[in-house]
């Protein structure tokens, strides 16, 4: 009886060790999944600056697949943490309405909608496009239920929610905006879509096993209608408080280095949107056109005047003290910046020496 008791005990110990190192791995996946979808959003500005159409959408693809592909490993990791000991279809709602899927969901609209702000609706739609591959880490579970149909219809439904944010914003991105306005566009955005987000959810129920619509499901709905009514209630508060803060904040971060490193956003033709020096120092210098000093050859011909002009007869020194004054009249009439008061003030002290001398 004594062996059996520590055997029992020792499986036990086993399982607890094992259940602890499956937490840890979760754990880790669910950092890495967030730090990935952080760092995918921050490369977006660094791919804007690419020339070469071709490979610029190439990579706006690529980060798009990963981006989307992290969003659906967020979901199934919070669903491996919840199936222990609930009803599957329990199980499988139940990412739909936590934390931590529903943020990697608004770093990944959010990377979306910066691509939108800084190179225009196509690249935002491109991007957007791969929102079908939300459903990649779950192709298997699909398959193996047999679900092919569900299984394309997620991954339109799934590619419609960013798609639905790009086209919702597209009136704003080629006007300045206030941030009012974008969060607002956020808002509405974010109630739209979460009617296409909460059939997402519909699709991964009958789709993620082999539940088909009919009299028991109905009945079911009838039964259960309290954690249906809880859960959009839960779902649609995360959904529209973490879409609307994590975009809120992408503005603003987009704005504070804008600010930062003194750069402006302009849009030309209401198509083309760059972003420019505020204050470029090559059309600084190309702007200011070099000021000619109208007045120096006069200065220095009296400068020079000046130093001889005991060497010159009366006569002469007349005519030209005289030159010197209709010359500096002629210029004062047309300038004003220069050696104006040099010039001025030479003719004075010439005129008073020729006086004091003759």
């Amino acid at each position: 009886m004594t062996f059996i008791i520590l055997g029992h005990t020792d499986s036990l110990g086993e399982c607890m060790q094992v259940d602890n190192g499956i937490t840890i791995l979760r754990v880790i996946e669910v950092i890495l999944v967030l730090l990935l979808s952080v760092i995918i959003v921050l490369v977006v500005p660094k791919v804007r600056e690419i020339k070469n159409n071709g490979v610029k959408t190439s990579l706006y693809i690529f980060l798009g697949i990963v981006l989307f592909i992290l969003v659906g490993m967020g979901y199934n990791v919070i669903q491996d943490i919840s199936a222990s000991g609930q009803d599957p279809n329990i199980a499988i709602l139940y990412p739909y309405t936590q934390f931590f899927p529903l943020l990697v969901l608004s770093i990944a609209l959010a990377g979306v909608l910066l691509v939108t702000y800084m190179e225009g609706e196509k690249y935002g739609l491109i991007m957007a496009g791969t929102g079908f591959l939300v459903m990649a880490p779950d192709i298997l579970k699909y398959m193996s239920s047999g679900r092919f149909d569900l299984f394309l219809l997620g991954c339109v439904v799934w590619a419609l929610i960013p798609v639905v944010w790009v086209l919702l914003f597209r009136r704003i991105i080629y006007d300045d905006t206030t941030m009012r306005e974008r969060i607002w566009a956020a808002v509405s955005a974010s109630l739209i879509s979460y009617l296409i987000y909460v059939c997402t959810a519909l699709v991964a129920v009958f789709g993620e096993s082999t539940r088909t619509i009919g009299a028991d499901v109905m009945a079911s709905i009838t039964a259960n209608s309290s954690d249906m009514l809880r859960f959009v209630v839960i779902s649609l508060w995360f959904f529209i408080l973490l879409t609307v803060i994590v975009i809120s904040l992408m503005f603003v971060i987009h704005d504070l280095a804008l600010h930062t490193f003194n750069v402006r956003r302009v849009v030309k033709n209401h198509k083309e949107i760059d972003y420019v020096s505020a204050h470029p120092v090559e059309a600084i210098v190309k702007d200011i056109e070099p000021r000619i000093d109208a007045y120096k050859g006069l200065v220095e011909e009296m400068q020079v005047f000046h130093q001889y002009i005991d060497k010159v007869d009366r006569l002469r020194a007349a005519s030209t003290i005289a030159r010197f004054k209709q010359e500096y009249l002629t210029l004062a009439a047309r300038h004003t910046e220069g050696s104006k008061a040099e010039a001025e003030r030479l003719i004075k002290v010439i005129d008073q020496e020729f006086k004091n001398r003759y």
